[in-house]
């Protein structure tokens, strides 16, 4: 499996879509030394990583390392498979096998399970949140109590004035505060904050 995953990435055109619930055999997840080539190709990286990668220090690290060589990357909970696309032409399957010992990989060429596998990864993509450059220290602290707060008044639909005034604090800090939870979510937009703030379980 390893060898044919690697073989993807180095005939790889356009892009590689993926998407990570660790591996089977180890928890986290595993850099491949085939990425920084295909990366300096001009491939495009895509991969989703199933959330609980992100609380060990290792998983993290390996994550953030990807992102800094030019990997768009994004977390969701429940990743349910490992999956590799290389360039709409092919993918590659892992799965467990019964007993849970060994791996059983399918490779898939077009057809239209191809078509089905593209369709699951871009919506997992749509759904899952960004993962961006920094910290594990500021995902770890929060939410804070105030973060908490903030977040169910924002929900409530008051506007940053009212915000302000319900935290004795002003529109300036309340919408820094704002902009430091999106960047951290990888939220857009307000609504997205909220969205991907509910996910967490921040709400």
């Amino acid at each position: 499996m390893i060898s044919t995953f690697e073989e993807m990435q180095s005939q790889a055109k356009t892009e590689i879509r993926a998407l990570d619930p660790g591996s089977y055999l180890s928890p986290q997840p595993e850099a491949s030394p085939a990425q920084p080539p295909a990366l300096a190709r001009g491939v495009g990286y895509r991969v989703v990583y199933e959330s609980s990668l992100l609380q060990t220090e290792q998983g993290f690290a390996s994550v953030q390392e990807s992102i800094a060589v030019g990997e768009q990357a994004r977390t969701f909970p429940g990743v349910p498979l490992k999956l590799v696309i290389a360039d709409s032409d092919r993918a590659l399957i892992a799965v467990p096998t019964v007993t849970g010992g060994n791996v059983v990989a399918l490779l898939i060429h077009p057809s239209v399970l191809l078509s089905a596998l593209i369709e699951l990864f871009e919506a997992f993509w749509r759904m899952a949140v960004s993962i961006t450059p920094g910290s594990q220290e500021d995902t770890r602290e929060e939410p804070t109590t105030a973060t908490r707060r903030l977040m169910a008044l924002l929900s409530a639909g008051l506007t940053d004035e009212s915000i302000a005034r319900e935290l004795g604090v002003s529109e300036r800090t309340v919408h820094r505060r704002v902009s430091r939870l999106q960047q951290l979510l990888g939220a857009q937009t307000r609504f997205q904050l909220g969205v991907q703030a509910s996910r967490r379980g921040w709400l």
